[in-house]
């Protein structure tokens, strides 16, 4: 009689334990994955929330309507839009005061100040001070290619770009810089504050009437200021424009009297040795 032969297969029990320990560690795995991705879900649905939006701007400065009107569209600009496609740049708690104050300052050069502040949960509020007209300032030839005007404040900063003026309605200054870029800083505040002394004096020591300023770079230490009677006056900028004013006034008085007309500029850069030339005829 022939037995039938029969063979009986062992699994290894190491294996099957290794088998169920993957299989545990691959489900914690996705277990963490999709938490993270529901924990991101919620996360994104609050940030998106109306009520964590931006949803008031005030703002508050001693220009017009309008200006606050240009302050807060630059703002909307700023702030359109998503961080990373998803998360809006109008979320109150993301939203940067120094951020926006300083791109309002590179996007408008014409306010001198602008401070930003948040205030929770949903509105930010504006102040500003305008810059101050001080004078047109241009460049060059009007002839050229790089001739260019602009007007500044009383720091000399250009603050908006100007087409060119003629007439002695509005105080200018000419120089020979080589660009008057809006933006920067074309005459050190110094200066300017020397000028504005000497032009707001000349009327109230000497009788005249500033029409226009002048500036060399070869002759840094001086500018000169042409007056609407129709001659120069060269002074230092260091100069005291007090004392220098009433010298120039005890010359016209005692020296030119009535031919101012026919005087071609007056240099008072060396105290009371006052030099002045007429006008070829």
């Amino acid at each position: 009689m022939r037995m039938s032969e029969s063979r009986i297969l062992y699994t290894p029990r190491q294996h099957k334990r290794k088998q169920k320990k993957f299989s545990k560690k691959k489900l914690y795995i996705v277990r963490a994955f999709v938490g993270f991705v529901a924990f991101l879900a919620v996360c994104i649905s609050m940030v998106r929330l109306s009520y964590f939006q931006l949803q008031k701007i005030t703002v508050n400065g001693n220009g017009t309507e309008q200006d606050a009107h240009e302050l807060e569209t630059a703002i909307q600009n700023a702030l359109s839009g998503n961080y990373a496609l998803v998360i809006p740049k109008r979320f109150i708690f993301g939203v940067s005061a120094q951020y926006l104050a300083e791109r309002l300052a590179a996007v408008l050069p014409r306010f001198e100040t602008i401070t930003v502040a948040r205030q929770f949960p949903h509105a930010i509020s504006v102040s500003y001070t305008k810059r101050t007209f001080f004078a047109l300032l241009c460049n060059g030839a009007a002839q050229s290619d790089t001739h260019s005007c602009g007007y500044i404040d009383h720091t000399g900063f250009v603050y908006e770009d100007a087409p060119e003026a003629s007439g002695s309605l509005i105080v200018k200054i000419t120089s020979d810089l080589s660009e008057v870029k809006v933006g920067t800083r074309a005459i050190d505040e110094s200066t300017t504050r020397q000028m504005a002394l000497f032009g707001g004096g000349l009327q109230r020591i000497a009788g005249l009437r500033l029409t226009a300023y002048g500036l060399d770079s070869k002759a840094p230490d001086e500018f000169r200021m042409r007056v609407a009677e129709g001659f120069t006056l060269i002074v230092q900028k260091d100069g005291n424009p007090e004392t220098v004013l009433h010298i120039l006034r005890t010359v016209l008085d005692q020296e030119i009297k009535d031919k101012k007309p026919q005087i071609d500029y007056i240099d008072l850069r060396l105290g009371n040795k006052v030099f002045y030339k007429f006008k070829k005829t």
